[in-house]
């Protein structure tokens, strides 16, 4: 299993308040700094990501997890 199966997983059984992340086109993994509280706040700060790094894109859907992992960004 790997990590981002892991914390698809961790989602279930844990969901909001958590760490939002997500995998763009060119293979970084970026997570918020700190939890979001739900999936409208987790998907403004995806898409403030996204804006603040032009020509990325989402690979996949983006995940709720427990524990931070890959860059953390914050806007």
């Amino acid at each position: 299993m790997t990590q981002h199966e892991n914390d698809i997983t961790s989602k279930a059984g844990g969901g909001y308040p958590g760490y939002q992340l997500y995998e763009d086109n060119t293979g970084t993994t970026y997570c918020s700094k700190n939890k979001v509280k739900s999936h409208a706040e987790g998907n403004g700060w995806v898409k403030a990501c996204l804006a603040a790094h032009p020509g990325t894109s989402c690979d996949g859907k983006p995940w709720i997890s427990n524990s931070q992992s890959g860059t953390i960004w914050w806007p």
